[in-house]
């Protein structure tokens, strides 16, 4: 019953989170990770999700300070449950890579990013955020190559093209942004 009551609890928030209602939802959200970390334990991948959805809910609001040292324990439990290869931990990696531009900390987001790719090579997720760390730090040619070997690696790629087209307008690259258009 206990079970049931965190899930329930769980599922609540994230219909109160789909609905815009990040605030109203957090007390649930903890409340449901308590229950699972109390049931489940620590590297229980249904736990880590409903942290990662704590994530998620901290980072709409605004609140990075706080979902930082969350997604970095994630990774790391994520690491040491799972290792490096599994889905979950590749996709902790891409959350926390985001997170690190967001924070304006590109060096540690290229770092994990390219150590990551090293393993992932074809994740159009980890190719993309690295190309927008580039960019947000202001490398403009190691963005440039990062989002071309994004786009190889990747053609079609809605969220890719969409974000390098993005850039290269940023960049006043009007004809750049209307080649990778068509």
């Amino acid at each position: 019953t206990k079970n049931l009551l965190v899930f329930a609890a769980l599922g609540f928030s994230k219909h109160l989170f789909e609905l815009g209602r990040a605030a109203e939802a957090e007390p649930h959200m903890r409340a449901a990770i308590e229950g699972l970390l109390a049931n489940l334990g620590q590297g229980d991948a249904r736990t880590l999700l409903a942290q990662q959805n704590l994530a998620m809910l901290l980072h709409v609001q605004g609140r990075l300070d706080e979902c930082e040292p969350l997604l970095e324990s994630i990774l790391a439990t994520r690491r040491r449950v799972f290792g490096d290869t599994h889905e979950g931990t590749v996709q902790a990696i891409a959350n926390l890579g985001a997170l690190y531009v967001d924070v304006e900390k590109f060096d540690d987001a290229i770092k994990l990013l390219r150590s990551a790719l090293a393993k992932h090579p074809e994740d159009a997720v980890l190719r993309t955020n690295l190309a927008v760390a580039y960019a947000g730090k202001g490398d403009k040619d190691a963005a440039r190559k990062a989002f071309d070997e994004a786009v190889k690696a990747t053609p079609g790629d809605a969220l890719l093209l969409f974000t390098y087209g993005h850039w290269l307008g940023t960049w006043k690259d009007n004809e750049g942004a209307l080649q990778k258009l068509r």
